[in-house]
Protein backbone atom coordinates (compact mmCIF):
# COMPACT_ATOMS: atom_id res chain seq x y z
CA UNK A 1 0.00 0.00 0.00
CA UNK A 2 2.80 2.10 0.79
CA UNK A 3 4.61 1.33 -2.33
CA UNK A 4 1.68 1.64 -4.64
CA UNK A 5 1.18 5.28 -2.86
CA UNK A 6 4.73 6.06 -3.51
CA UNK A 7 4.10 5.24 -7.15
CA UNK A 8 1.48 7.58 -7.52
CA UNK A 9 3.52 10.43 -6.35
CA UNK A 10 5.59 9.28 -8.69
CA UNK A 11 3.65 9.32 -11.50
CA UNK A 12 1.41 12.43 -10.87
CA UNK A 13 4.64 14.59 -10.26
CA UNK A 14 6.85 13.19 -13.18
CA UNK A 15 4.06 14.22 -15.59
CA UNK A 16 2.36 16.94 -13.39
CA UNK A 17 5.14 19.34 -13.37
CA UNK A 18 5.70 20.98 -16.43
CA UNK A 19 2.84 19.65 -18.36
CA UNK A 20 0.48 22.68 -17.62
CA UNK A 21 1.68 25.73 -19.39
CA UNK A 22 2.57 28.80 -17.05
CA UNK A 23 -0.07 31.58 -16.93
CA UNK A 24 1.15 34.91 -18.28
CA UNK A 25 3.05 36.16 -21.39
CA UNK A 26 6.21 34.37 -22.69
CA UNK A 27 8.75 37.32 -22.96
CA UNK A 28 9.51 36.67 -26.13
CA UNK A 29 10.70 38.89 -29.48
CA UNK A 30 9.08 39.40 -32.62
CA UNK A 31 8.81 36.38 -35.15
CA UNK A 32 10.77 37.97 -37.72
CA UNK A 33 13.63 38.89 -35.03
CA UNK A 34 13.57 35.09 -34.03
CA UNK A 35 13.79 33.88 -38.06
CA UNK A 36 16.92 36.56 -38.33
CA UNK A 37 18.98 35.06 -35.60
CA UNK A 38 21.37 32.44 -36.68
CA UNK A 39 20.45 29.09 -36.35
CA UNK A 40 22.05 27.38 -32.57
CA UNK A 41 24.25 24.84 -32.47
CA UNK A 42 23.15 21.55 -31.41
CA UNK A 43 24.14 20.94 -27.80
CA UNK A 44 27.00 18.90 -27.26
CA UNK A 45 26.63 15.28 -25.83
CA UNK A 46 23.04 14.63 -26.55
CA UNK A 47 21.46 17.05 -23.59
CA UNK A 48 17.97 17.42 -23.68
CA UNK A 49 15.59 19.17 -20.99
CA UNK A 50 12.33 16.72 -21.92
CA UNK A 51 13.17 13.03 -21.37
CA UNK A 52 9.76 11.68 -22.79
CA UNK A 53 7.07 13.10 -24.62
CA UNK A 54 3.58 11.62 -24.23
CA UNK A 55 1.77 11.20 -27.41
CA UNK A 56 -1.10 12.22 -28.19
CA UNK A 57 -1.50 14.44 -24.82
CA UNK A 58 0.02 17.58 -23.28
CA UNK A 59 2.36 15.77 -21.03
CA UNK A 60 5.81 15.41 -20.57
CA UNK A 61 8.45 13.95 -18.52
CA UNK A 62 11.54 16.24 -17.69
CA UNK A 63 14.58 16.42 -15.80
CA UNK A 64 13.02 18.94 -13.07
CA UNK A 65 9.58 16.80 -13.65
CA UNK A 66 12.12 13.29 -12.86
CA UNK A 67 13.92 14.84 -10.08
CA UNK A 68 11.37 15.96 -7.97
CA UNK A 69 9.17 13.10 -8.88
CA UNK A 70 12.04 11.04 -7.09
CA UNK A 71 12.47 12.60 -4.35
CA UNK A 72 8.87 13.05 -3.47
CA UNK A 73 8.51 9.67 -3.77
CA UNK A 74 11.33 8.17 -1.88
CA UNK A 75 10.14 10.70 1.12
CA UNK A 76 7.07 9.69 0.79
CA UNK A 77 7.65 5.71 1.46
CA UNK A 78 10.38 6.47 3.96
CA UNK A 79 7.94 8.73 5.94
CA UNK A 80 4.91 5.97 6.11
CA UNK A 81 7.28 2.88 6.15
CA UNK A 82 9.45 3.96 9.16
CA UNK A 83 6.20 5.22 11.10
CA UNK A 84 4.25 2.04 10.24
CA UNK A 85 7.77 0.51 11.26
CA UNK A 86 7.86 2.15 14.51
CA UNK A 87 4.53 1.63 15.91
CA UNK A 88 4.82 -1.88 15.21
CA UNK A 89 8.26 -2.16 16.72
CA UNK A 90 7.68 0.03 20.12
CA UNK A 91 5.16 -0.06 22.49
CA UNK A 92 2.17 2.74 23.04
CA UNK A 93 4.09 3.70 26.12
CA UNK A 94 7.84 3.96 24.31
CA UNK A 95 6.59 5.56 21.73
CA UNK A 96 4.40 8.91 24.01
CA UNK A 97 6.98 8.46 26.31
CA UNK A 98 10.04 9.73 23.19
CA UNK A 99 7.37 12.01 22.05
CA UNK A 100 7.17 13.72 24.93
CA UNK A 101 11.16 13.69 25.60
CA UNK A 102 11.60 15.21 21.97
CA UNK A 103 9.18 18.19 22.58
CA UNK A 104 9.87 18.83 26.15
CA UNK A 105 12.27 21.91 24.83
CA UNK A 106 9.39 23.26 23.50
CA UNK A 107 7.93 24.27 27.37
CA UNK A 108 10.72 27.08 27.41
CA UNK A 109 8.41 28.82 24.93
CA UNK A 110 5.03 27.97 26.49
CA UNK A 111 4.30 25.34 23.80
CA UNK A 112 1.20 22.96 24.93
CA UNK A 113 4.03 19.72 24.82
CA UNK A 114 1.14 17.04 25.78
CA UNK A 115 -1.38 18.41 23.59
CA UNK A 116 0.89 18.50 21.18
CA UNK A 117 2.31 15.04 21.96
CA UNK A 118 -1.31 13.31 22.00
CA UNK A 119 -1.83 14.63 18.31
CA UNK A 120 1.30 13.15 17.05
CA UNK A 121 0.45 9.46 18.80
CA UNK A 122 -2.88 9.73 17.49
CA UNK A 123 -1.61 10.68 14.09
CA UNK A 124 0.33 8.04 13.81
CA UNK A 125 -1.83 5.77 15.25
CA UNK A 126 -4.53 7.44 12.32
CA UNK A 127 -2.20 6.14 9.41
CA UNK A 128 -1.94 2.62 10.09
CA UNK A 129 -5.74 2.67 10.46
CA UNK A 130 -6.50 4.45 6.88
CA UNK A 131 -3.90 2.22 4.97
CA UNK A 132 -6.11 -1.04 6.85
CA UNK A 133 -9.61 0.51 5.31
CA UNK A 134 -8.44 1.53 1.97
CA UNK A 135 -7.31 -1.97 1.96
CA UNK A 136 -10.99 -4.11 3.41
CA UNK A 137 -12.47 -1.52 0.83
CA UNK A 138 -10.46 -2.53 -2.19
CA UNK A 139 -10.82 -5.92 -1.62
CA UNK A 140 -14.51 -5.33 -0.79
CA UNK A 141 -14.41 -3.73 -4.42
CA UNK A 142 -12.53 -6.52 -6.02
CA UNK A 143 -14.98 -9.17 -4.46
CA UNK A 144 -18.12 -7.81 -6.22
CA UNK A 145 -15.98 -8.65 -9.90
CA UNK A 146 -17.05 -5.32 -11.72
CA UNK A 147 -16.61 -5.42 -15.30
CA UNK A 148 -14.69 -1.65 -15.53
CA UNK A 149 -14.82 -2.25 -19.37
CA UNK A 150 -18.45 -2.18 -19.64
CA UNK A 151 -19.00 0.12 -16.66
CA UNK A 152 -17.07 3.01 -18.62
CA UNK A 153 -15.54 6.17 -17.54
CA UNK A 154 -18.50 7.59 -16.60
CA UNK A 155 -19.68 4.14 -13.92
CA UNK A 156 -15.52 3.98 -13.10
CA UNK A 157 -16.08 7.56 -11.81
CA UNK A 158 -19.14 6.62 -10.13
CA UNK A 159 -17.89 3.51 -8.79
CA UNK A 160 -14.91 5.36 -7.07
CA UNK A 161 -16.25 8.22 -5.73
CA UNK A 162 -18.57 5.56 -3.78
CA UNK A 163 -15.96 4.24 -2.61
CA UNK A 164 -13.92 7.58 -1.44
CA UNK A 165 -17.35 8.75 0.42
CA UNK A 166 -17.14 5.06 2.10
CA UNK A 167 -13.07 5.30 3.28
CA UNK A 168 -14.82 9.22 4.46
CA UNK A 169 -17.34 7.59 6.26
CA UNK A 170 -15.29 4.70 7.93
CA UNK A 171 -12.62 6.67 8.93
CA UNK A 172 -14.74 9.63 10.88
CA UNK A 173 -16.42 6.51 12.60
CA UNK A 174 -13.58 5.30 13.50
CA UNK A 175 -12.20 8.54 14.65
CA UNK A 176 -15.54 9.05 16.93
CA UNK A 177 -14.76 5.22 18.57
CA UNK A 178 -11.47 6.61 19.64
CA UNK A 179 -12.94 9.65 20.52
CA UNK A 180 -15.71 8.23 22.91
CA UNK A 181 -12.90 5.58 23.77
CA UNK A 182 -10.94 8.03 25.36
CA UNK A 183 -13.96 9.79 27.23
CA UNK A 184 -15.07 6.27 28.96
CA UNK A 185 -11.73 5.91 30.17
CA UNK A 186 -11.70 9.22 31.92
CA UNK A 187 -9.64 11.27 30.07
CA UNK A 188 -10.41 14.82 29.45
CA UNK A 189 -7.02 16.58 29.02
CA UNK A 190 -3.78 16.36 29.47
CA UNK A 191 -3.58 18.16 32.35
CA UNK A 192 -6.13 16.31 34.60
CA UNK A 193 -4.21 13.23 33.35
CA UNK A 194 -1.86 11.12 35.45
CA UNK A 195 0.91 8.87 34.27
CA UNK A 196 2.37 6.11 35.56
CA UNK A 197 4.80 5.40 33.41
CA UNK A 198 8.92 6.45 34.83
CA UNK A 199 10.45 8.13 31.74
CA UNK A 200 14.00 7.64 32.90
CA UNK A 201 12.39 3.78 33.07
CA UNK A 202 11.57 3.64 30.09
CA UNK A 203 14.36 4.84 27.90
CA UNK A 204 17.03 2.56 30.68
CA UNK A 205 14.91 -0.18 29.23
CA UNK A 206 15.34 0.67 25.23
CA UNK A 207 18.62 1.25 26.08
CA UNK A 208 19.16 -2.47 27.25
CA UNK A 209 18.00 -3.96 24.51
CA UNK A 210 20.09 -6.27 23.00
CA UNK A 211 21.20 -4.52 19.80
CA UNK A 212 19.71 -1.14 20.63
CA UNK A 213 22.81 0.54 19.38
CA UNK A 214 23.44 -1.18 16.27
CA UNK A 215 19.57 -0.64 15.28
CA UNK A 216 19.82 2.70 15.60
CA UNK A 217 23.32 2.98 14.02
CA UNK A 218 21.98 0.81 10.63
CA UNK A 219 19.09 3.00 10.49
CA UNK A 220 21.06 6.25 10.25
CA UNK A 221 23.16 4.51 8.15
CA UNK A 222 20.33 3.16 5.69
CA UNK A 223 18.75 6.39 6.10
CA UNK A 224 21.66 8.61 4.90
CA UNK A 225 22.79 6.08 1.66
CA UNK A 226 18.62 6.81 0.77
CA UNK A 227 19.22 10.53 1.04
CA UNK A 228 22.79 9.98 -0.65
CA UNK A 229 21.07 8.03 -3.51
CA UNK A 230 18.01 10.29 -4.05
CA UNK A 231 20.92 13.20 -4.02
CA UNK A 232 22.74 11.17 -6.76
CA UNK A 233 19.54 10.78 -8.87
CA UNK A 234 18.80 14.72 -8.59
CA UNK A 235 22.65 15.50 -10.23
CA UNK A 236 22.34 12.95 -12.83
CA UNK A 237 18.89 14.40 -14.28
CA UNK A 238 20.65 17.91 -13.74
Amino acid sequence: QVGALSALVLVFAALGVDSIAPLGTARLPDAGVVDALPALPPPEGGYSYTLVDVPGLPLAITRRGARLAASSAMLTFTVLQSANLWLSTTPPEAVAAAIRWYLAPLRLVGAPVDELALTLLLSLRFVALVFQEARNLAMAVLARGLDWRTLGTAGAADVAGGALGRLADNLFAASEQVAQAMVARGYRSPQTQTLYLDLDEVLEREERKAGHLATNALAVVAFGALAWGVHEIGVRFD
